[in-house]
């Protein structure tokens, strides 16, 4: 995909002809039985589209808009972990997972997007395809600034608050007085 990813995007990996997966995940069967689905990703329940394992059939739509994507994405976002979500990871899928089903013809189930749902709560049953690692390649230095800033948002919401009234009370306290100025001459 990239000579040199940037960052540690190499994480993310396509192993031809139908599957992406991320290196903190394993394949412990053949995924051959999951071609019955044209298309199917696992689902982390998270909201944005799970870049973790991505199928298709060989030649599916979807994969050759996710590949002739790429170049339009990769972009340095100023922090890394927007740059590897946008670039390549799961915000980059899920926009293009939209644009994918945007194209599609309503009604006839065309192109329909498979979910395979792997539970991992305590006592249920080992996965029958994929292993799960511990992954966190990605992290990087603004890891650390994003847990801080949503473990202090009254903190910070309280500061931003401050600074802004400051500023507005320092303006009216200024124009009071270059009014009083003008009012003396």
């Amino acid at each position: 995909m990239y000579s040199s990813p940037p960052l540690s995007q190499s994480q993310s990996h396509a192993s031809p002809p139908f599957t992406r997966t991320n290196q903190s995940q394993g394949c412990l069967q053949p995924l051959t039985p999951l071609l019955y689905y044209p298309l199917f990703t696992t689902d982390g329940g998270h909201g944005a589209l799970s870049n973790n394992i991505l199928g298709s059939v060989p030649n599916h739509p979807f994969f050759h808009l996710l590949t002739q994507s790429l170049i339009l994405y990769n972009y340095n976002y100023l922090f890394p972990y927007i740059t590897i979500s946008y670039a390549t990871g799961q915000w980059f899928l899920t926009a293009i997972w939209e644009v994918y089903h945007s194209k599609l013809r309503v009604g006839n189930g065309e192109g329909k997007w498979y979910r395979v749902l792997m539970d991992s709560r305590p006592g249920t049953p080992e996965w029958v395809f994929w292993s799960q690692g511990r992954g966190g390649s990605w992290l990087n230095w603004d890891n650390g600034v994003f847990v801080w800033v949503g473990d202090h948002l009254v903190l910070l919401g309280m500061g931003i608050i401050g600074v802004v009234g400051m500023g507005f009370w320092g303006a009216v306290r200024w124009r009071e007085r270059v009014y009083k100025m003008i009012s003396s001459n």
